[in-house]
């Protein structure tokens, strides 16, 4: 673990950034207990951001399609946009269930499906395979796929390799790259 000597605050080897205070880290390494993580259910509902009231799951995962399986997550799939709030742009997801969110580099074996590499990710905290959003049939779901700087719901911090449902508004940050989650109904 990696002291920050901003805010003092225990972060994960190798990492670019401070995930408390944003701070540029160096090399110096001082160990310490690692932060508390807290789970997706342990968070009040009083302290949960949300400016506008997310759809009903169900709007998800229904659809007048015809399916071979009754829970099938690919029927009636949400059309997500990914709007980066410092780069003004908007990435539109749809089309799968799974989207990997990450960087790409040059002789990289597997590529994330979302690339942020043209929008400094690198600068940014990003690492090359850093989340994971999936539509499942419980809604939108964000998995931290062990990224050192860490992903953040809604400022607060989430669990490694664990599904945390999102919803429209949320705001999520991988390392210090902020974009805000924009779920669009399926047509049709």
């Amino acid at each position: 673990m990696i002291l920050c000597p901003n805010c003092r605050e225990a972060q994960v080897s190798g990492a670019l950034f401070c995930s408390e205070c944003g701070f540029k880290l160096t090399k110096t390494e001082i160990y310490r207990e690692p932060e508390p993580v807290i789970e997706p259910s342990s968070i009040p509902a009083e302290e949960q951001e949300d400016e506008s009231p997310a759809p009903a799951v169900d709007s998800f995962t229904e659809s007048s399609a015809p399916s071979d399986e009754p829970n099938d997550p690919t029927k009636g799939k949400a059309v997500m946009t990914l709007h980066l709030l410092d780069a003004g742009k908007d990435i539109v997801l749809s089309g799968g269930t799974e989207f990997a969110i990450g960087r790409s580099q040059r002789g990289q074996p597997i590529v994330p499906e979302v690339d942020l590499g043209s929008y400094q990710a690198f600068q940014y905290g990003v690492s090359r395979l850093h989340a994971s959003l999936k539509v499942t049939e419980k809604g939108i779901m964000i998995s931290d796929m062990g990224s050192p700087n860490g992903t953040r719901v809604n400022n607060h911090k989430i669990k490694p390799l664990t599904d945390y449902p999102v919803s429209d508004g949320d705001i999520v940050s991988l390392g210090r790259l902020q974009f805000k989650v924009k779920i669009h109904k399926p047509t049709g």
